[in-house]
């Protein structure tokens, strides 16, 4: 999660940069996100796929539990239900963000204010440095 959280860093200092003209959108972040998150699979897919060259097919030899260990922000969803109450439905974190804001850009600040403290309480979790997350949190 270390790469994450320096990416989402990066991102919150120069969102212009990453998100591009839209800038302080919490849509356009999540948009990135997914992509990422996407990316990050098909790489982990890449990695453990052998050819077999008997039948000439792939076989993907990734467990469920490997993908969803290398997902950007597993549980920040769970996270952002808990902090507006609300039981955990289908709704993605950032939705919730939205429709509790009024703005793009309000969004995007309350955003990184969850991710602040979703990290913190992450970071608590963890009792060594090589089981998680370490980096520093402020910005």
């Amino acid at each position: 999660m270390d790469d994450v959280y320096c990416m989402l860093q990066q991102i919150r200092k120069r969102p212009g940069l990453y998100l591009g003209w839209s800038g302080k959108s919490l849509t356009a972040l999540s948009h990135f996100l997914h992509g990422y998150d996407v990316g990050i699979t098909a790489e982990l897919r890449m990695r453990k796929t052998k050819f077999d060259f008997t039948t000439s097919n792939d076989v993907f030899i990734c467990t469920s539990d490997e993908v969803k260990n290398n997902h950007c922000l597993d549980g920040f969803n769970e996270f952002a239900h808990d902090y507006y109450g609300i039981k955990m439905t289908v709704s993605c974190g950032e939705y919730l963000i939205l429709q509790n804001t009024q703005s793009e850009e309000e969004a995007f600040d309350k955003y990184y204010e969850l991710l602040d403290i979703f990290f913190a309480e992450q970071r608590k979790k963890v009792n060594s440095p090589d089981k998680g997350f370490s980096g520093d949190i402020t910005t």
